[in-house]
């Protein structure tokens, strides 16, 4: 794997790219759990947005979203970022805050920094 560039494009169509996004897509179709760490989902970030959606779309299973950042908690930017793309998860309670950041000696251990997590609904 090679780290891919924060582009809007990713480099998609690169024959080195592309294998590697059709394996995380495919990957993504029966995924039960994901992990977001440090990532803030930006909403300019148009590409891994789209990407992740129609990828999810497949999935029979209902994954759970983990999602350790600083600022997951606080109202708007992060938060509201996760809460746009997963909202029906939220609603089904599958979507988990973990406030910290990577590197906390006390979320070494990713089991335990997942059950610390807290389900963030949207605001009705």
């Amino acid at each position: 794997m090679a780290i891919v560039p924060p582009t809007w494009r990713k480099q998609a169509t690169k024959p080195a790219y592309e294998a590697q996004w059709g394996h995380i897509s495919q990957g993504l179709e029966s995924v039960r759990r994901i992990i977001f760490i440090g990532y803030s989902l930006p909403k300019t970030d148009l590409y891994f947005r789209h990407f992740i959606a129609l990828s999810l779309a497949d999935n029979p299973h209902l994954p759970k979203v983990y999602v350790l950042n600083p600022s997951i908690l606080e109202p708007g930017g992060v938060r509201e970022n996760f809460l746009d793309l997963f909202a029906p998860l939220a609603r089904k309670g599958r979507l988990y805050a973990i406030p910290g950041r990577f590197g906390d000696p006390a979320l070494f251990d990713l089991h335990r920094a997942m059950a610390l997590a807290k389900p963030i609904y949207p605001r009705e």
